[in-house]
């Protein structure tokens, strides 16, 4: 079973993790402290966008980090999916694609 959950607080440091995982696969620096602050500042202030937990059976195997912007070619405040991540250990399961589906929903329902 997958769902989506906004990010707890509690959570951070497992988001921070898979974060480093993602970053690693092309050698992209990241500064641990730094993004573990950024997401406690993300998650407080709802109008920069949203971070969601990729859950499987309830545990936390990726994430989808939507950023927010005004744009006037776009008609005003738009979601864009900025980030999308699932561990290596969880591919092949079509959890990327059931995560795209919710990422199209929820861009829509932000229109």
């Amino acid at each position: 079973m997958i769902s989506f959950e906004e990010l707890k607080p509690e959570n951070i440091n497992s988001i921070t993790q898979l974060m480093t995982d993602f970053y690693a696969i092309d050698n992209y620096p990241i500064d641990v402290e730094v993004t573990k602050r950024n997401f406690e500042y993300f998650i407080e202030q709802p109008q920069l966008g949203r971070v969601f937990e990729i859950r499987y059976e309830n545990e936390i195997v990726g994430y989808i980090l939507f950023a927010t912007l005004f744009s006037f070619e776009f008609g005003g405040t738009i979601a864009f999916l900025d980030e999308l991540f699932i561990s290596e250990k969880m591919r092949g399961k079509g959890l990327g694609k059931m995560a795209v589906e919710f990422a199209k929903n929820y861009t829509k329902e932000q229109d």
